[in-house]
């Protein structure tokens, strides 16, 4: 290869990149819920009943279909997919350095596990369950007696947690597609924690998730044209 062709290989190189769908209008969901029950009362009222209607009277399991299609144009309308790159370990140590985490309430007991023989007697087996018991009973003392501490931390680790997931986010971030349309190909770590509020934790630990696969993942690219029938089916009848 010459120094050209590297150079030319070079330019279409880029990190592994991730994708997600996320539904900021999360609502619709509920919604959808509420309709199916509806579906489901409106269905078996009418197969107990022959599905019979006085003239001009409208089907009501119809005019439901019509209003649950709506919903599922709503979720396809608010389905939003982001783009993210992997990041290098030095990104991690960064983000790391710059979100530390706290340090852990201090003096918890240290568990020592005791030992027992292969073949124990009854006597060296009651002397081991007891120390376990013991070492037990001086944990869970020692963590209701600490109990306010130890909420604190959790609650300053998960800031922590929250806050290094959104500046990789920021990090890793390529574009945000809607409908076929890129909406932001950059999104500040203000936009990000606002974004996150709206779409959930659930929805944002997705997009975390994506970044550390695109991070830590080998690209595997499938070995032959057949893949996207087998995946999919050929849409041709056997």
């Amino acid at each position: 290869m010459s120094d050209m062709d590297f150079d030319a290989w070079l330019e279409g190189a880029s990190p592994l990149e991730s994708s997600v769908d996320v539904y900021p209008d999360g609502k619709v969901f509920g919604e959808f819920q509420a309709w199916e029950r509806e579906y489901e009362r409106l269905t078996a009222h009418a197969e107990r009943t022959s599905g019979e209607r006085s003239a001009g009277e409208v089907d009501p399991v119809a005019e439901c279909e019509a209003r649950g299609e709506a919903l599922l144009e709503r979720m396809k309308a608010s389905r939003t997919t982001v783009f993210l790159r992997g990041i290098s370990m030095a990104d991690e140590e960064a983000v790391n350095a710059q979100y530390p985490l706290p340090d852990p309430v201090p003096g918890r007991p240290k568990l020592e596990t005791p030992s027992l023989p292969d073949r124990p007697s009854s006597v060296q087996a009651d002397a081991f369950l007891a120390r376990v018991q013991q070492q037990q009973a001086l944990i869970s003392g020692w963590e209701q007696e600490h109990a306010k501490e130890l909420e604190e931390y959790a609650i300053a680790v998960s800031k922590v947690l929250l806050a290094r997931g959104v500046e990789k986010l920021q990090r890793a971030f390529v574009r945000m597609e809607q409908g076929g349309r890129v909406l932001t190909e950059s999104m500040s770590v203000e936009q990000l924690k606002k974004f996150a509020a709206r779409i959930g934790e659930v929805q944002l630990g997705e997009l975390i998730s994506a970044v550390d696969f695109a991070s830590k993942a080998r690209a595997e690219v499938p070995g032959d044209s057949d893949f996207l029938s087998r995946r999919f089916g050929s849409g041709q009848d056997s």
